[in-house]
């Protein structure tokens, strides 16, 4: 069946929901309605799906702060793992930043998350000898990633 990147609709809020439910990325209270609609009206952010046989098989949220991109919310469903979805959403999100002329990424891995670091630095992502000051977030770790043109 083939597959298809898209930029997110009103109409996937609630595949999109489910899927982040599945992946565990919904934590501390995190809505995702919210956060979708933050991104999209910042004028600084999008979100990305990646659809087969009208099924929402991934994400990602990609946004910037004006000097730097961050990626939010990549998941893939867990039976298409393996199969370099994880690679092509990130990859289409690094897109957009580089059209947006920003040259990094960033992205926070919650302490404990070795898979998803192992993961990011598969794609080129390095460790940053930093910890973010966040109240919610204790730990964990800041990769990044200088976007080649």
């Amino acid at each position: 069946m083939s597959l298809r990147i898209r930029a997110y609709r009103d109409e996937d809020l609630p595949d999109v929901s489910a899927l982040w439910e599945r992946c565990g990325l919904l934590r501390d209270g995190s809505d995702p309605k919210t956060h979708i609609a933050q991104c999209r009206g910042s004028g600084r952010g999008k979100v990305f799906v990646a659809v087969r046989a009208g099924t929402t098989v991934a994400s990602v949220m990609v946004g910037h702060d004006d000097v730097q991109g961050w990626l939010h919310y990549v998941a893939v469903e867990p039976e298409e793992r393996g199969r370099q979805l994880g690679r092509r959403m990130v990859r289409r999100a690094e897109r957009w930043l580089r059209d947006q002329h920003l040259p990094r990424v960033c992205l926070l891995v919650r302490e404990g998350e070795d898979g998803a670091v192992a993961f990011y630095e598969r794609l080129g992502y390095t460790g940053e000898p930093r910890y973010p000051n966040r109240a919610r977030l204790k730990g964990g770790k800041l990769l990044t990633r200088v976007l080649d043109g």
